[in-house]
């Protein structure tokens, strides 16, 4: 993949402040800030995120793809569109 195309991909990054299996929350940020469309979350959590913030990240991520993926007009998507 060409560097070009990698800069104008749809990005969600969303980090475990806490969680040891990453190195260093900041520099993954600071390594990610070439890409254009990216979209960049750390949650006060540790590794088990999931389990404790799972509404949370499953917001973030309908949210994001509500915003990157809604046609021209501004019609949802119906299979974007939260159930209530």
């Amino acid at each position: 993949m060409s560097r070009s195309s990698i800069s104008k991909m749809l990005t969600l990054i969303i980090i475990a402040v806490f969680s040891s299996a990453f190195i260093d929350s900041t520099a993954s940020a600071d390594n990610a800030s070439g890409i254009k469309n990216l979209e960049y979350h750390l949650l006060d959590t540790g590794h088990f995120a999931l389990e404790t913030h799972g509404q949370e990240i499953a917001d973030l991520m309908h949210d994001f793809l509500n915003r990157q993926l809604q046609p021209p007009g501004g019609q949802l998507r119906p299979h974007l569109v939260r159930p209530q």
